[in-house]
Parts: C-alpha cells; structure tokens; sequence
C-alpha cells in the first residue's frame, strides 16, 4: 500500500523534488533512529554502555547516504540563498549537486 501511494506521489513530483524529498526522508530516519538509541539508553534496563550508545549513533550520523544526503541539502540551500540575494533562484539541476571528489 505504502508503495503504491510513493509512486502515485512522485509521479506528479518531479525529479528535483524526489531528490529533495528523498534527502529529507534520510536524514529524517537517521535522526529518528538516533533519538530511539537515546531513549533507549535512559531505560533503566538498558544493558549498554555510553560508549556503546555513542558509537551507535556516531554509526548512523556518519553514514554514507546520511552524509551525502546532508551535503546535497547544505548545497541548495546555499544556493537558494545566493539567488536570493542576487534577485533570482538559481536552477539547480540534480547532477549538480553531487558530491564531487568525496567517496
């Protein structure tokens, strides 16, 4: 179900905006799954240590497609402000903002 209702959304999104949408939806997950590491750390029943805690979320912020994901939205934002303060948004076309040069 959840499938279908994606494709029927994004087929009246274009590309820009899925990718948009798609980066949002990344670093949305990764700061949940942090914030649930860290509820679960103030469990009392919690068997884990800080570090441990520590090393999970640093696992998950540091993650590959979360940092591209952070990278791309830190770019169109800058971008959007430099067209703003020119008197036009720039177009920014998706492989634009690639993350070039970082692997």
């Amino acid at each position: 179900m959840y499938l279908e209702q994606r494709a029927v959304v994004e087929a009246d999104m274009s590309s820009q905006e899925i990718k948009i949408r798609s980066d949002a939806e990344v670093m949305i997950a990764a700061l949940e799954e942090a914030q649930r590491l860290l509820a679960a750390y103030e469990n009392p029943c919690c068997n884990r240590t800080r570090d441990d805690i520590i090393a999970m979320v640093e696992y998950i912020i540091c993650n590959p497609s979360v940092t591209r994901a952070m990278l791309r939205q830190k770019m169109r934002s800058r971008l959007r402000l430099v067209g703003q303060l020119c008197g036009s948004v720039p177009r920014v076309r998706p492989d634009e903002t690639s993350d070039q040069g970082t692997s």
